[in-house]
């Protein structure tokens, strides 16, 4: 609802299917089973990992024997 401001606060309680008083017993009892309203955080990536994802990409691993390949012929000269 990302008009939201455009309603009146009785249009809003209705469109979200709610009320001003509150959760309702069964409403609880219901969100209770689901359990706690946690957002789970997923696991940073560490260092190692983004450079062994980067090496795993054709285009760096192209661009890594060309530096190679360029690096060798310039120190045989």
């Amino acid at each position: 609802m990302n008009d939201a401001y455009k309603y009146s606060k009785e249009e809003i309680l209705k469109k979200l299917e709610t009320n001003t008083n509150g959760l309702s017993s069964k409403e609880v009892s219901v969100r209770k089973k689901r359990g706690k309203n946690e957002i789970i955080s997923k696991k940073k990536a560490s260092l190692l990992d983004i450079i062994l994802k980067a090496l795993k990409d054709k285009m760096i691993i192209i661009l890594l024997i060309a530096s190679l390949v360029s690096f060798l012929l310039d120190q045989n000269l």
